[in-house]
């Protein structure tokens, strides 16, 4: 039996979540979204991606519903997310992707308890359609080596890590890892020492589908528990 999903917020993460539960072999079924957009301009920019190309499937709306290869998604016009029917349609899981109640900063303290005031960042905005990088400095314990320190990734990506972390060799560019389902892909050639214990390591993701595809996977792990 499938996990029935609701979706509230359907812009670019919400349709991106959506895309990765139709990849999830029939065990995610989104049944309603949440959006002021009425259902027709949703259903057309579902279809239609700019980024991430149209969508291989039949995409239509009738009313206030999307139709995707003829399986109903109740659309919704909800500003106040407690007044929202999940019970009524029978929604197991919520996914959250307005954007409203997220707070990076925040939440790295939260989930990351050991980084919490260590770890600070920016974000920088240049002009390209999709995926990001991590520019990540810290300073050591004890001094290491590109080549330790690589080695650590090459091992974690393939081990514990496996489907979430990755790390090349290959000199590629953000468009490569566009759809790019990892959390985070290891530039292993940037990889860099001042004074043997200062590290600078790039890190490239996909910040729509590698993000969307943790939800999904948070999801089935919440399904096991149903």
């Amino acid at each position: 039996m499938s996990i029935r999903v609701g979706v509230n917020g359907f812009g670019r993460i919400g349709r991106v979540f959506f895309r990765t539960a139709l990849e999830a072999s029939g065990e995610i079924e989104v049944v309603a979204v949440n959006d002021l957009a009425d259902a027709k301009t949703l259903a057309h920019l579902l279809k239609h991606d700019s980024v991430h190309g149209n969508l291989k499937a039949e995409v239509t709306a009738k009313g206030e519903a999307i139709f995707v290869n003829g399986r109903e998604i109740r659309v919704c016009a909800i500003k106040d997310p407690a007044a929202l029917p999940w019970k009524e349609l029978g929604v197991d899981v919520v996914v959250e992707s307005t954007g409203i109640f997220r707070d990076t900063a925040t939440a790295v303290g939260l989930v990351l308890p050991k980084l919490k005031g260590k770890l600070d960042g920016i974000a920088i905005r240049v002009p390209t359609a999709n995926v990001s990088v991590v520019d990540l400095v810290a300073e050591l314990e004890k001094p290491a080596t590109p080549q330790t320190v690589n080695d650590a990734f090459r091992e974690a990506a393939a081990g514990g890590l496996r489907g979430i972390l990755d790390a090349t060799d290959e000199e590629l560019v953000s468009a490569d890892f566009n759809g790019n389902p990892h959390s985070s892909i290891v530039d292993l050639p940037s990889t860099a020492f001042v004074d043997g214990n200062l590290i600078k390591v790039l890190a490239w993701y996909d910040n729509e589908w590698g993000y969307s595809s943790r939800v999904r996977d948070l999801i089935r792990f919440i399904g096991k528990s149903l």
